[in-house]
């Protein structure tokens, strides 16, 4: 069984999947809750996973590091900078079986920039931090506004989002949607 628990903005899953490191982040950053849906997807301990490090989209020039990323309801603004992509720790992390991992960085060239030239069936790869490559497939993609969350919702299947600015004044979020093809231990 697993329970959910709201604690000043931030969300506590005494559960599968959920690392104590994960859960100790998530009560350090109380009031640090994203302004979706959280993911409270089950993870089961025998499911390959880890934290995503790393994410390349070699088709359209995308290889960039990832950190882990907060939402801040007080001041109401993500964690970013201009060297990295995020991954939103509130989703469940790549995995093997369930799920949607959400990762997001700023339309810039070094970053996500790129993506405005994706088309469907290109191939991601996010590597994580105990040494897994996960490669999806683009499905679909659809630019939405800022407070749209329908593309984040939890997933029965493997699923991988990416999300950027979009629009002539960045008004958009453009959510780039991708199904997991398979895995491996790279180290």
């Amino acid at each position: 069984m697993s329970i959910a628990l709201i604690v000043g903005g931030a969300v506590i899953l005494n559960g599968y999947g959920i690392s104590q490191r994960v859960q100790a982040e998530a009560v350090a950053a109380a009031g640090n809750a994203p302004a979706m849906a959280i993911d409270q997807t089950v993870i089961k301990p025998e499911t390959i996973q880890g934290t995503p490090v790393h994410i390349e989209v070699a088709a359209v020039d995308i290889n960039v590091q990832v950190e882990n990323g907060y939402y801040n309801a007080q001041n109401g603004k993500w964690t970013l900078n201009d060297a990295s992509a995020f991954y939103g720790t509130m989703t469940p992390p790549a995995n093997s079986e369930t799920g949607n991992t959400f990762i997001y960085g700023h339309n810039a060239n070094n970053i996500f920039g790129n993506l405005r030239d994706a088309k469907e069936g290109i191939e991601a790869i996010v590597t994580t931090d105990n040494g897994y490559k996960f490669y999806y497939t683009l499905e679909s993609f659809k630019a939405v506004s800022p407070n749209d969350v329908s593309l984040i919702q939890p997933t029965e299947a493997p699923t991988l989002t990416l999300q950027t600015c979009s629009g002539t004044w960045y008004q958009f979020r453009t959510l780039y949607t991708f199904t997991l093809q398979h895995y491996e231990k790279v180290s």
